[in-house]
């Protein structure tokens, strides 16, 4: 007599699970929310479109490639700002009024989280966002720019936007150790850092990555003659998974990342899996 194989939820269905686990979403009320049958979860046949659709309805922030290929992230990469950003048009009669909003530019440079990138000449300035008042104190100059690398991940990933002020030369000496900056040279590349300030010490500024992967990160020596500009990082657009300071939780990060790289090899037959099940 042969022994019956057994059968294993199908990839798809275990990142939902994971999905779910994360969020702190039960079983019990996903049925609910999404209307699934009870159970479904729990079978060994692949995600209907149904079902994907329905879930796609109540949780809008998961990435559906992920979902479907393991590919990419869990979450949408790009994080829903917490502001108002107008298009490229014409001023519009419903836009924040400057009494209840801050404005500020969404420039077209690029704050690199890898090893720095080249300023673009000119700073499109043709979309701005509107931050409630009080979210950003005093008048000063800010901009809101755009992470670019993964030399700061998981605190910052690629694409994330951060909202930045100028700082004055006399307050160079006063950067915090241990804070992010965004830092340009007089080269015109900008870097987006932990700083680790020794201006006092050597004249210098030292550039560090939040990425495990040291190696490949390694830190950055800036003397202060070779500094442009400094930019204080006032505003996260971001969603924050952790401390990078917290090792336990660096080192998970990291393992999540693999477990989900591995998981993309199964891309075939998940697309196979969901043609044939829809």
């Amino acid at each position: 007599m042969k022994k019956e194989v057994e059968k294993k939820i199908p990839p798809q269905k275990e990142r939902l699970l994971q999905y779910l686990e994360y969020k702190g979403i039960s079983k019990n009320k996903f049925y609910i929310q999404t209307g699934v049958s009870n159970g479904t979860l729990d079978k060994p046949s692949g995600l209907t479109l149904e079902t994907v659709e329905k879930f796609y309805s109540i949780y809008p922030d998961i990435n559906i490639v992920w979902l479907l290929t393991g590919q990419g992230e869990m979450l949408k990469s790009e994080p829903a700002l917490p502001a108002i950003v107008s298009p490229p048009t014409a001023l519009q009669a419903d836009l924040p009024t400057a009494s209840s909003h801050t404005t500020v530019p969404v420039v077209d440079i690029e704050a690199a989280a890898g090893f720095g990138a080249p300023n673009a000449e000119h700073m499109d300035k043709s979309q701005m966002i509107y931050l409630p008042k009080g979210i950003l104190r005093g008048k000063a100059e800010r901009l809101c720019i755009k992470v670019v690398g993964d030399s700061m991940s998981p605190t910052l990933y690629n694409n994330s936007r951060v909202v930045v002020r100028r700082l004055h030369e006399s307050e160079w000496e006063h950067v915090r150790s241990r804070e992010i900056y965004v830092v340009t040279n007089r080269e015109g590349s900008t870097y987006i850092k932990r700083i680790e300030n020794k201006l006092h010490q050597d004249g210098t500024l030292t550039l560090l990555s939040d990425n495990a992967d040291q190696q490949l990160y390694r830190p950055i020596s800036l003397p202060e003659e070779e500094i442009f500009a400094i930019w204080a990082v006032d505003l996260f657009l971001v969603r924050t998974l952790g401390e990078p300071s917290d090792p336990i939780l660096a080192n998970e990060m990291q393992a999540m990342k693999k477990q989900i790289s591995d998981l993309s090899t199964t891309v075939g037959q998940l697309i196979q899996k969901v043609n044939k099940d829809s």
